[in-house]
């Protein structure tokens, strides 16, 4: 057998599959551990109910397009066995979880993705080839944003609650590297 033929066999075997890294993410979310160090509160999410940790989680994920009204008994029918809840109960869940979960989730993506991978890294003349892109958001005017992100004013001089966003992005391989959300 040649050598490029070997080359190729080898990097078709050591390649990691969307579905062994989507395989070890929900090892992750199935881990008691991710639960714990991502929760608010100790007794958060302690009883088995209609929408536990991994189901908050997944429906945020799930980046819905339409309203909640519309998504959230959509979302429940194929995922909870059909049980509803209310808008109100998914709000109280999803306040019950750190924001920084999601950064968490998405280093371990690329860690998986990048780690271990190269046959499957597409990269420009040996390098990765990223993007940075940025853009201002207008938050609803309550005191928390106000505190967290400050205040600036438009051509009226209405005060806006803003920020600035970026994301590091990886051109070739299609991957959210990062992201970062500041006070403007």
């Amino acid at each position: 057998m040649n050598e490029a033929i070997q080359r190729e066999i080898f990097n078709y075997l050591v390649k990691k599959s969307n579905l062994y890294i989507f395989g070890l993410l929900n090892d992750c979310f199935n881990s008691p551990l991710l639960k714990e160090l991502f929760r608010k509160c100790k007794t958060d999410f302690t009883r088995d109910r209609k929408m536990p940790f991994k189901n908050v989680v997944f429906f945020i994920l799930n980046l819905a397009k339409k309203s909640l009204q519309v998504e959230l008994p959509l979302f429940m029918k194929w995922f909870s066995k059909g049980k509803a809840i209310t808008l109100s109960g998914f709000i109280q869940n999803r306040d019950k979880i750190k924001p920084e979960l999601f950064s968490h989730l998405l280093g371990f993506m690329n860690n998986e993705f990048y780690t271990d991978n190269e046959a499957r890294v597409k990269r420009w003349n040996g390098f990765r080839l990223l993007s940075i892109d940025g853009s201002f958001f207008i938050f609803p005017h309550t005191k928390e944003l106000k505190r967290i992100y400050g205040t600036t004013t438009n051509q009226n001089n209405s005060e806006l609650v803003q920020a600035k966003g970026s994301i590091l992005y990886d051109l070739l391989n299609h991957m959210v590297i990062d992201g970062i959300l500041a006070p403007n």
